[in-house]
C-alpha cells in the first residue's frame, strides 16, 4: 500500500473511532450484536433496518442456498424470522 493510500485508511479508521469509540460489535449463536452509546432506534427504524436486511439476504448467494435447501416457502419463513431487534 503507498504511503497516500495508508494515510487515507488510517485517517479513517482514526474518524470511526472518534464518532464511537465505545462501540463494541460481535457474533455469536444469536447473531451479531452492537453495543453502543445513544438513542435507541423507534420502531420504524427498526422495521426499515429489518426490511434492508431482509433484502440483503435475498440478493446473497445465502438466499440460493436457503431456497435450494429448504423450499421457496421455508425459505420465505425464515427470512421472516430474520430482524432487527433491541434486546
Amino acid at each position: 500500500m503507498n504511503k497516500i493510500k495508508k494515510k487515507k485508511a488510517d485517517k479513517l479508521k482514526n474518524a470511526v473511532k472518534a464518532s464511537n469509540p465505545s462501540a463494541l460489535t460481535w457474533m455469536d449463536n444469536d447473531g451479531v450484536h452492537l453495543l453502543a452509546q445513544g438513542t435507541p432506534p423507534s420502531p420504524d427504524q427498526l422495521d426499515a433496518m429489518t426490511k434492508q436486511f431482509q433484502e440483503g439476504i435475498r440478493n446473497s448467494p445465502m438466499w440460493d442456498d436457503m431456497v435450494r435447501q429448504f423450499g421457496q416457502k421455508k425459505a420465505e419463513e425464515l427470512l421472516l424470522q430474520c430482524r432487527a431487534n433491541l434486546s
